[in-house]
């Protein structure tokens, strides 16, 4: 989802304890994601895709196209693309990155090497695509499996549950990194501590023991633990989520087309112009291709 339960109970001055309302603030949450999605454009196939995930796409393009765009982005990685006519992509061959086509990540674009094949359903790319809500690490919180976090600079998924005060950086047995925001070029003989994050082969590592030596990082697992470049949710489409799961808690007995009853209240199925002004403005803006 893109805001958490808490989030939305702290700007409702709920307390964390009170768990009478956590059943419907999350179907709320579950609702205004997916009608986020919709407004950014962020749909595959019918399915919302503004959080990361793994997706398949498909496209016809016209004779003479070179570029594509990928509705779930930015995009994580590319696991495969084929061209096929009739369809027939179970039997087609993979193109090849930097041989047969470029990958803008960030911003969701192939680039053909060439022309990309004409024709309907020619092109069939899945890959991982979407943000992901990472709230900052806090010492001494319970985590569990999947939860994801920021600490200095970086992202960290949780592989295994903790509740403890050693940070992401030094305790590779419960997170692993997934992105960083910046990097600079690995440089050999440097010394590195964990959580420093470096680039070296095109690749971003974080380093996960301190270390002093000559040995690539991609030669060196020990130490460094390749990123996967997750991306953060940003501010404005959390703040947005927030804003909206408010507006509709607080009229979910009084307005709607349908309802559902959960604990006694009424949870209400919003139209796509029940978006908030604000709300509307900032989704737009990430269905731009820029």
């Amino acid at each position: 989802m893109l805001a958490t339960r808490q989030q939305v109970k702290d700007r409702m001055k709920l307390p964390a304890t009170d768990t009478e309302w956590d059943a419907v603030i999350d179907t709320i949450l579950r609702n205004v994601s997916e009608m986020l999605a919709r407004e950014a454009g962020r749909v595959v196939d019918g399915v919302a895709c503004l959080e990361k995930a793994t997706v398949v796409e498909t496209f016809s393009p016209d004779r003479g196209v070179m570029f594509l765009w990928l509705a779930a982005r930015p995009v994580v990685s590319i696991t495969s693309i084929t061209e096929a006519v009739q369809g027939a992509h179970a039997t087609a061959t993979a193109l090849v990155n930097l041989t047969d086509y470029y990958a803008n990540l960030p911003r969701g674009r192939l680039i053909r090497i060439g022309r990309w094949l004409a024709g309907a359903e020619t092109v069939k790319v899945t890959y991982v695509g979407g943000y992901v809500l990472a709230m900052p690490w806090v010492a001494a919180t319970v985590y569990v499996a999947g939860d994801v976090v920021t600490h200095l600079g970086c992202i960290y998924e949780c592989i295994l549950a903790v509740s403890g005060s050693t940070a992401p950086p030094a305790d590779a047995t419960h997170w692993t990194p997934k992105a960083a925001w910046s990097a600079s070029a690995w440089v050999s003989g440097a010394a590195y501590v964990a959580g420093n994050s470096v680039s070296s082969g095109g690749i971003l590592y974080a380093c996960i023991l301190a270390v002093t030596g000559a040995t690539a990082p991609a030669a060196d697992p020990t130490h460094w633990a390749a990123i996967a470049q997750w991306a953060a949710l940003p501010g404005d489409i959390n703040e947005a989520a927030i804003q909206q799961s408010q507006f509709y808690f607080t009229r979910r007995l009084s307005v709607g087309q349908s309802s559902g009853g959960i604990q006694g209240a009424s949870v209400q199925s919003y139209a796509q112009d029940d978006l908030l002004p604000g709300v509307r403005e900032t989704m737009r803006r990430y269905s731009r291709v820029v």
